[in-house]
């Protein structure tokens, strides 16, 4: 009875050792690495590289906030709260290169509330530069705007720096090659004392010099 005991504790710790370390290898006769669940690959031969990829489920995202990937009744429709869904990744179709609608076609992974990009390229530009200039009459804008020769840029309302009044308020339109853009709101104030000496400035006089 005690050998029967011993050998049926000693197969339930086999098999939870077993279980405690169990890999799956799918396509690949090679040894999976200590740290992963599951291993796949195409090579059949142990030292070769694999040739192909792995291809994920592709969606189209009707947002950010919801987890639904589909409509209401569908196969798709899922409740935002099931915690079992966290950690999934899909890639999403849905959006524009340009993420202005908060989507782009990219990797997305639902972290419970919300999904969240990885590794996705936002082509929108960004600008960084002052919004507030204090300019002379008969200043060009390209004297104090941070133009780059990458971006196209307009001006709303047109600029027109012989008439340019103060302070005036300017959206600039910043537009890339791929045609995304942004929009910048600028101010800009014509300064009165341009060429102006201060009252307060020192003078020098010449009286006591004397010319050799």
């Amino acid at each position: 009875m005690m050998k029967k005991k011993s050998l049926l504790i000693f197969v339930y710790c086999a098999f939870a050792v077993l279980a405690a370390r169990a890999q799956v290898n799918i396509g690949t006769p090679k040894e999976a690495h200590r740290a992963a669940v599951l291993h796949m690959g195409t090579s059949l031969t142990t030292g070769l590289p694999d040739t192909l990829g792995m291809k994920l489920t592709v969606v189209h995202l009707p947002d950010t906030a919801h987890l639904n990937l589909g409509p209401p009744g569908s196969a798709l429709y899922l409740s935002d709260i099931d915690e079992a869904a966290m950690g999934m990744v899909v890639y999403n179709l849905s959006g524009d290169p340009c993420g202005t609608g908060g989507l782009t076609p990219c990797l997305y992974v639902w972290n419970g509330g919300n999904w969240m990009p990885l590794g996705c390229s936002f082509r929108q530009p960004t600008y960084s530069g002052a919004t507030d200039f204090s300019i002379c009459p008969g200043d060009n804008d390209t004297d104090y705007f941070p133009y780059d020769a990458a971006y196209s840029y307009t001006w709303s309302p047109s600029i027109d720096n012989s008439t340019v009044g103060g302070p005036t308020n300017y959206n600039v339109s910043i537009t890339d090659a791929a045609g995304c853009s942004t929009t910048v709101a600028v101010t800009i104030t014509v300064r009165s004392d341009c060429g102006v000496i201060p009252a307060n400035a020192p003078t020098i006089s010449c009286a006591n010099i004397k010319l050799l």
